[in-house]
């Protein structure tokens, strides 16, 4: 690699972010690059990148942004993948097998009673009982001032500026 051309991120990297990256790390954080942003101009030497910043445990703790000198930055050695794991063998299902013993009992219908003819009379709630409240009287009416107010002030007016503005 020619020693003008700065290191390639790819998709997948773990990086360790310094101020030697960026200023904006003075807090050091470590991601996962999702991928380099390409298409954004940027100052020779400077990357965009869209990444997983990783918490103590290895999660992803939120997705960033961030523009960084990739010389700057330190590779870290990806951790082992883990697959899942093997699935477990399970025997095959089968029929179950019939009950033995006594049937299960059935429901007989039992007699319902007939509905009565007679008309009963629908059952209603007591009429809620009126609450009290206390009368009190209205407000009285204020009485005028005996001299007149003043209109509100108006705020002072600027004269409007004529003429080229003067600056410093």
């Amino acid at each position: 690699m020619p020693i003008d051309q700065p290191p390639q991120v790819r998709s997948g990297d773990l990086l360790y972010l310094t101020r030697a990256a960026s200023p904006q790390f003075a807090r050091p954080i470590t991601v996962r690059v999702i991928r380099a942003l390409t298409d954004r101009h940027t100052y020779h030497g400077w990357l965009w990148i869209d990444a997983y910043q990783l918490g103590p445990s290895g999660d992803a703790v939120a997705r960033r942004e961030l523009y960084l000198m990739p010389s700057g930055a330190r590779w870290l050695p990806s951790p082992p993948r883990t697959t899942a794991p093997p699935p477990t063998a399970t025997p095959p299902r089968t029929a179950t097998p019939p009950r033995t013993g006594t049937p299960p009992r059935t429901a007989t219908p039992s007699p319902t009673p007939a509905p009565s003819r007679t008309a009963t009379p629908p059952r209603t709630a007591a009429p809620p009982k009126p609450i009290a409240v206390p009368v009190t009287a209205p407000p009285r009416p204020t009485t005028t001032p005996s001299r007149p107010t003043a209109p509100p002030r108006r705020a002072a007016r600027r004269p409007a500026m004529r003429g080229p503005v003067r600056v410093g």
